[in-house]
């Protein structure tokens, strides 16, 4: 199911329901409950509480103020390195993994000689490939390539770089008055 929007109940000033879209059939479908529980991503839930227009709330729930949609804050992902490591294809971390690391990089705190405001960080780690994320790693096809399926990955090491998004009026989000997606 994908969700659409969350129901306002005016006389109790909570949300009541959740409407939500099958993925498979699109049929349209409400479940309410007690208690309605937010978790989606940065854009999704913003997406989801704008498309929560009531009597109460015309321009998404909790929109009072139309700051809903405005300062998003993310970090971007892009460039990065992964790389196949030779070995060790005896060891497994059952019950436990290897740990991430993250480099931070902050500049800019106090003067501004970058084209750019704050910081940016690099995230790596190790891990072992599990069946599901051989595909694009192991090369192969046919009987050769489905018994490759069967056992754990090689190990992989990636690091890649993340910036940070700081709050501003201009970041923004809205949603279309006609089309839909």
């Amino acid at each position: 199911s994908v969700v659409e929007s969350i129901d306002y109940d005016p006389t109790t000033n909570r949300a009541s329901a959740v409407r939500v879209i099958d993925a498979n059939t699109r049929q349209k479908l409400r479940f309410t409950s007690k208690m309605v529980f937010l978790c989606g991503s940065t854009i999704g839930s913003t997406q989801i509480l704008l498309n929560s227009k009531s009597e109460s709330f015309p321009n998404g729930l909790g929109n009072t103020s139309g700051v809903l949609g405005r300062y998003l804050m993310d970090h971007t992902y892009g460039n990065g390195a992964l790389g196949m490591m030779p070995g060790y294809l005896d060891k497994y971390p059952y019950g436990y993994r290897p740990n991430q690391i993250y480099i931070p990089r902050f500049k800019n705190l106090r003067e501004n000689d970058q084209p750019y405001l704050r910081g940016y960080g690099y995230q790596a780690a190790a891990q072992r490939l599990g069946w599901n994320s051989k595909f694009s790693m192991v090369p192969g096809i046919g009987a050769k390539f489905k018994e490759a399926m069967k056992g754990p990955g090689p190990w992989i090491m990636y690091v890649a770089g993340f910036g940070e998004v700081l709050p501003d009026h201009e970041n923004h989000m809205f949603l279309h008055p006609k089309k839909k997606d």
